[in-house]
């Protein structure tokens, strides 16, 4: 999966977790992170089954991968990734 933004768009990009959790199992924490550098990493939430990040910046015509990295409550470590293409818009 990819999104693509524009290098001075600031929005929230979210990942539904629902596919990969059990029955009552929930998300205790989220952490993300983009690689490589240049894709600002912002405010992040956890919404029932969906982890939403804030993401700003990036240089036009680049690539970058936003990974997301949960624990759910049975102390599960999942992680997804999903490609963000900076382009001028």
């Amino acid at each position: 999966m990819a999104f693509v933004k524009d290098p001075g768009d600031a929005e929230y990009f979210g990942r539904d977790w629902t596919d990969r959790l059990e029955a009552d199992e929930t998300i205790t924490t989220s952490t993300w992170a983009s690689s490589p550098t240049g894709l600002t990493v912002g405010e992040d939430e956890i919404v029932g089954l969906i982890t939403k990040v804030w993401l700003s910046g990036g240089t036009a015509e680049a690539d970058y991968t936003a990974t997301n990295h949960i624990v759910t409550s049975t102390g599960r470590e999942l992680e997804k990734s999903f490609e963000v293409m900076v382009r001028n818009l």
